[in-house]
């Protein structure tokens, strides 16, 4: 049976995933794209909605969208750009929301229209990247 301490996440946990997400951002800076991807998708695991709310997970999700768009891999890239506006989530810069909004939006509309490089656009005019 688990621990009290084991039931209950701790702050530790969001220091990790803080931790693995800088390490994430820190290797794509490198152009180490598969340790990045493995950085941030450790520290979205460390996160997991039903586990730990957790606000920024933006420090990851913005590489790994990245990384997604540069691999041409459209559904993953959906995905995290979604993450981004999830409610438990650190608001964004309004343009920077709209952005993904109106992307996230296309690409209900009109899939295969789903243009990643405005949302990072924005994103790196807010030094989120």
């Amino acid at each position: 049976s688990p621990s009290p301490a084991q039931k209950q996440p701790g702050p530790s946990v969001h220091y990790r995933g803080a931790m693995l997400a800088n390490m994430c951002w820190l290797a794509w800076n490198e152009h180490k794209y598969a340790e990045s991807t493995g950085y941030g998708r450790s520290a979205l695991q460390s996160w997991e909605p039903e586990r730990v709310p957790y606000a920024f997970r933006w420090l990851a999700l913005f590489p790994l969208l990245a990384m997604s768009t540069a691999s041409n891999d459209e559904r993953a890239s959906i995905e995290y750009a979604a993450a981004l506006l999830v409610e438990n989530q650190q608001r964004l810069e309004a343009p920077l929301t709209r952005a993904i909004e109106s992307q996230l939006s296309n690409a209900r509309e009109r899939p295969g229209t789903f243009d990643a490089s405005l949302i990072l656009r924005a994103a790196r005019q807010y030094h989120y990247l």
